[in-house]
């Protein structure tokens, strides 16, 4: 059974914003799917959007995470209304040598959630590659697909005040998870 579906960029990057908009209506996915859109050297130099219900019968979380995740102060969990099923929402880390900067907002501007860390000593100081995925925990509780449609990404050192990459509008990266089709986007530079 296909569990997975990564993609990540060729090069690694020190600080900036990297934004992610999505398409999918994805506060509604199933309670066993996870949408990762991160940052990541290696586990302890990871920066992590999530969006799951991990497994239980709850209104979507909303989750960021300066890794490891496991020391207090490092992660941030949020309930999402069953009203936001979260289509034509955009995501962001804005990183800095001095703060973290998680966000997540509609279509309209009006801001789901936002959380800025700045714990200095954890803070990553290494280069990191800009991934997104779409992962499952278990099976689809209710045997449906689930399609994960990323239209635009981008990277921008605001220092340099350069874009690095970007996926144009429409011809975003789709992943679709199916017992029978699985189709997933290309590497970004």
């Amino acid at each position: 059974m296909w569990s997975e579906t990564t993609v990540s960029t060729k090069n690694k990057y020190l600080y900036g914003t990297f934004t992610w908009s999505l398409d999918s209506p994805v506060y509604t996915f199933d309670k066993n799917s996870v949408v990762g859109l991160f940052t990541y050297a290696d586990n302890d130099h990871e920066l992590d959007i999530e969006i799951s219900r991990w497994q239980e019968d709850i209104n979507s979380q909303l989750w960021y995470t300066v890794q490891p995740g496991l020391i207090k102060g490092n992660k941030y969990s949020y309930s999402i209304p069953s009203s936001t099923n979260g289509t034509n929402t955009k995501y962001r880390i804005k990183w800095k040598p001095n703060y973290v900067r998680f966000t997540a907002w509609k279509a309209d501007g009006k801001v789901i959630a936002s959380q800025t860390y700045t714990n200095i000593s954890r803070i990553p100081a290494v280069p990191q590659y800009a991934v997104m995925n779409l992962w499952l925990l278990d099976s689809p509780s209710d045997g449906q697909n689930i399609e994960l449609i990323i239209s635009d990404f981008t990277y921008t050192n605001t220092t340099l005040d350069i874009q690095i990459a970007r996926n144009k509008r429409n011809s975003g990266l789709a992943f679709l998870y199916s017992p029978y089709l699985l189709s997933n986007g290309t590497w970004i530079e």
